[in-house]
């Protein structure tokens, strides 16, 4: 599965320390979302359009 994901735009695979600086669980439910542009976010949140906001590029 690992070999998958690392074939997504952009995804790169974390150093053992990075593993190690992640912090527990964040707030809300994983979800993952899509933004306008395609590009697939996975993140904590309450909602879809909580997790674009914070995620995804804004239009200018």
């Amino acid at each position: 599965m690992l070999k998958n994901i690392l074939k997504l735009q952009g995804a790169k695979e974390l150093s053992k320390n990075e593993q190690k600086a992640i912090n527990g669980k964040g707030e809300g439910d994983l979800l993952a979302c899509r933004c306008p542009d395609g590009q697939l976010v996975v993140a904590h949140g309450d909602n879809c359009a909580q997790v674009i906001n914070a995620f995804c590029a804004q239009e200018s």
